[in-house]
């Protein structure tokens, strides 16, 4: 309980600073193929952000192997309080909100 105060803090503290959105995207295909509008992906949450510390490191994939290509994965504090290590996919398009 004293971390998620922290970071309700911290967020109080960081909302007058930075412009940064954090946008959480899933899967828009169906069973038999892509949707009307053609995109892959659909947005399903939107909300400001902060990096708090910049990394990067091999993702690890589908199989739990390590990939090779590195990619940033900063550690992020989201507007409702969540802190944790994101991975970044620039190429990925979204469509609608939620």
């Amino acid at each position: 309980m004293e971390v998620q105060r922290l970071l309700a803090e911290a967020v109080e503290r960081l909302r007058p600073y930075g412009t940064e959105v954090f946008v959480q995207v899933k899967s828009a295909i169906f069973r038999g193929g892509y949707p009307a509008n053609r995109q892959r992906f659909c947005q399903v949450a939107r909300q400001r952000c902060w990096k708090l510390s910049r990394l990067s490191g091999p993702r690890r994939g589908e199989d739990g192997d390590l990939e090779d290509d590195w990619m940033e994965s900063p550690i992020l504090l989201l507007e409702d309080g969540t802190v944790g290590r994101f991975w970044l996919d620039n190429d990925i398009t979204v469509s609608g909100e939620n």
